[in-house]
């Protein structure tokens, strides 16, 4: 796992920052006013980013950048 601050696009800090705070899906979706499917796409990426093979680990790693993070009721850009 890589640590200290990673440069993530808005929605991406978004998710972590819901991630770390132990969110589901269903609950990153809802926050984000996403579909759940999206949500899962973007976990799936940020894992990859990561190099982490679990949620588990994602978590982790999520707190640990977490300070760099965007508050989720940060307003977003559009997609």
């Amino acid at each position: 796992m890589s640590t200290g601050w990673v440069p993530l696009a808005p929605r991406y800090r978004a998710v972590a920052s819901l991630l770390a705070t132990g969110a589901s899906n269903v609950e990153i979706s809802d926050a984000l006013h996403l579909v759940v499917r999206t949500a899962e796409g973007y976990v799936s990426e940020l894992k990859l980013l990561a190099g982490v093979p679990d949620r588990g680990r994602l978590i982790l790693w999520c707190r640990e950048i977490e300070p760099a993070c965007a508050s989720p009721e940060e307003p977003l850009p559009p997609e």
